[in-house]
């Protein structure tokens, strides 16, 4: 298996490079925040009776609460 294209030109995987780089780290926040805001208001939208009777929902990853702001 060969090295993955940012890792051969970065010299490290994506989240390493982003733990040593406070401002890469802070676009790659910005980017999963707003790709989860695009998401989860498409689901909420679509698929609404998905969230009935929930009692509880955890948001997961984003780093920021994005998707429970929804």
């Amino acid at each position: 298996m060969g090295t993955a294209a940012f890792e051969a030109a970065h010299g490290a995987d994506l989240w390493k490079y982003a733990a040593a780089n406070p401002a890469f780290n802070k676009l790659i926040d910005d980017a999963m925040a707003c790709d989860a805001g695009l998401a989860v208001s498409a689901i909420i939208e679509s698929c609404p009776k998905v969230f009935d009777g929930l009692k509880t929902l955890v948001d997961v990853g984003g780093g920021n609460g994005t998707a429970l702001g929804k």
